[in-house]
């Protein structure tokens, strides 16, 4: 029952950044993207970001693509790319190797430097530890079906921002 309580808990934490995300304004993502030197800072968070969206990390190093990236709208937008994102499809190994990129630095590191960056610093760290908590019930034998009482379906509304679990 705990290990119900604390994924509840994590889906919902979650949802709450996704929803910051959401409502980031245009003008916060138009800020990271306007470093025309990178920080160390927001970039690490930015490839932690697009790791766990997908991208190879060897696409994301240089700074100039990486603004090309951040600078997407549409199905290929950031945000919109967040909100599809399923934690359940992230392979362990992704996540792991995100904790690592993010362990250089603390959200407030971050958010000293962006306060945007800082939003999906929080969001990466969430979806990271999601992922790796996920694993570490698998390995204890602990299956989905057990935590949460039958499965369910998770489901994101982009242009709402809602979060639905159904069974």
């Amino acid at each position: 029952m705990a290990a119900a309580n604390k994924m509840l808990l994590s889906l919902k934490r979650l949802k709450r950044l996704k929803d910051e995300i959401l409502n980031l304004k245009q003008s916060t993502v138009a800020e990271i993207r306007s470093y025309s030197k990178h920080t160390p800072h927001v970039h690490k968070v930015m490839i932690a970001t697009y790791i766990l969206l997908g991208n190879k990390e060897s696409e994301l190093k240089d700074w100039k693509k990486m603004q090309a990236l951040i600078g997407k709208t549409g199905k290929e937008g950031m945000k919109r790319r967040v909100m599809e994102a399923d934690p359940n499809k992230i392979r362990p190994e992704t996540a792991t190797k995100v904790k690592g990129i993010l362990s250089a630095f603390d959200l407030e590191q971050v958010r000293d430097v962006s306060a945007g960056a800082a939003i999906f610093f929080a969001w990466s760290s969430a979806t990271e530890e999601d992922v790796l908590e996920r694993e570490r019930q698998r390995a204890e034998g602990i299956t989905p079906t057990e935590l949460k009482g039958g499965h369910k379906n998770i489901k994101t509304d982009i242009t709402s921002g809602s979060l639905t679990i159904t069974n």
